[in-house]
């Protein structure tokens, strides 16, 4: 009986972690993170680069995954709007992203353009700490993403608990068993 409701509390809990916020918006931020948020915000003013809030309504699909694949090669085939955001930025370039694949890109517009919208998972009242100390464009700690370091730290850890619950009180129900056989039988000192 209680390796049964053990066993299925240990389902719930890998349901739960492995379901829970695993959608592109969520895959997108953090690739926003790592890759764009050096040099972009999305509604947090100009850094290195300029702020993309409704960047996505500005631009067709096709003309941005150009762009972050390779702004130089679009300037160079003579895109007028490339061109003049290149000059704006006093001609810094900005790095190729060659390495994305049009999905993953895709994943980050689809961040950029609900973060635009104001779409976000995160709670205003209560800011969310990360591993990694990602600060907001309002000083606040920010991370909603379920996949952080510390989080699949401590499933793993709770995963090898419950499994560890489940052994103990199998090798607990046998010893308990092999003991009242003891005491029952004609071997027993008593």
């Amino acid at each position: 009986m209680k390796s049964k409701i053990i066993s299925s509390l240990l389902a719930v809990v890998l349901l739960i972690s492995f379901s829970y916020k695993s959608d592109a918006q969520n895959a997108g931020e953090e690739s926003f993170k790592q890759i764009c948020s050096a040099c972009h915000t999305v509604g947090g003013g100009k850094l290195v680069g300029p702020d993309l809030k409704n960047t996505t309504q500005r631009h067709t699909e096709d003309w941005l995954i150009s762009f972050i694949k390779s702004s130089q090669s679009l300037i160079k085939s003579g895109d007028k709007y490339a061109d003049s955001i290149f000059n704006a930025y006093n001609k810094v370039v900005m790095p190729d992203q060659t390495t994305l694949d049009d999905a993953k890109i895709k994943e980050i517009l689809t961040y950029i353009s609900d973060k635009s919208e104001g779409k976000s998972t995160a709670s205003a009242a209560a800011p969310t700490v990360t591993n990694a100390g990602d600060t907001s464009a309002d000083g606040t700690k920010n991370n909603d993403s379920l996949y952080t370091t510390t989080n699949i730290i401590l499933f793993s850890i709770i995963i090898f608990l419950m499994i560890v619950i489940v052994f103990l009180s199998r090798v607990i129900k046998k010893l308990s068993n092999q003991l009242m056989d003891f005491y029952s039988s004609d071997r027993s000192f008593y």
